[in-house]
């Protein structure tokens, strides 16, 4: 791949981190964070960006620390969503995510597989 594609590809990846980091400057309300906790709604295509993005830093990463400026910002992203899951299956909360439990859970394992694989340094099986 010429470094130049490679390049755009790291960029593209740090954005779509960065666009569901709700302290950061370039957060978007449409994003899979946006839409969860805005919308109480598991947007399965802004979710398949982060996933995408996700998974491009495990590769690009692999064998190497992950930066702090993306370490963070995903961290909190995951602290979030879980924290939102969470209060999904909980049933002395309100919040409810619009999307059957059965699925749900998939997607809870799906996510923590990608966070816990960009960590390890390798990409992990859901």
């Amino acid at each position: 791949m010429p470094a130049t594609t490679y390049n755009q590809d790291l960029e593209n990846a740090v954005t779509a981190v960065m666009e569901n980091f709700p302290q950061g400057d370039d957060f978007v309300s449409e994003s899979f964070l946006g839409r969860l906790h805005g919308d109480n709604a598991w947007d399965l295509e802004a979710y398949s960006r982060l996933d995408g993005a996700l998974t491009f830093l495990t590769d690009h990463f692999a064998g190497a620390d992950v930066p702090r400026e993306v370490a963070w910002p995903v961290v909190r992203i995951f602290s979030h969503a879980m924290t939102l899951i969470a209060a999904h299956f909980n049933a002395a909360d309100t919040y409810r995510i619009k999307a059957d439990s059965d699925t749900l859970f998939d997607l809870r394992c799906r996510f923590q597989s990608v966070i816990e694989g960009l960590f390890e340094g390798r990409a992990r099986a859901a």
